[in-house]
């Protein structure tokens, strides 16, 4: 089975993607924030496959927290490491997306 950590801070959004992952045979370590994630990271928890970093606005604080997350992951293992998806409810601007996939992660509006 593929672990996820999910970085929400919408709840009801976080449940509903938790219940999408795990159909699809994912489980999920659910963080309300960055913080949150940073902190799960660093306490060297099983690794994950997957880190997805739900965008629920239009804040460009996103890119520092995908910054601080890959990091972390990185001091975590010598490995490759998780992929990082940023998914988004709304189109976000194609430089936006650009910035996103140039940090290595991949971008996806829910649909």
């Amino acid at each position: 089975m593929y672990r996820a950590l999910l970085v929400n801070e919408n709840a009801v959004h976080a449940q509903h993607l938790c219940a999408t992952l795990a159909r699809r045979g994912i489980s999920v370590v659910l963080a309300p924030s960055t913080e949150g994630a940073l902190s799960i990271l660093r306490k060297g928890s099983p690794l994950f496959e997957f880190v997805i970093l739900a965008i629920n606005d239009r804040s460009r604080t996103i890119l520092r927290s995908l910054r601080e997350l890959q990091r972390a992951c990185r001091q975590q293992t010598f490995s490759v490491g998780p992929l990082f998806l940023c998914i988004s409810r709304i189109q976000q601007e194609p430089e936006f997306q650009l910035q996103i996939e140039r940090l290595g992660a991949r971008y996806v509006v829910e649909g």
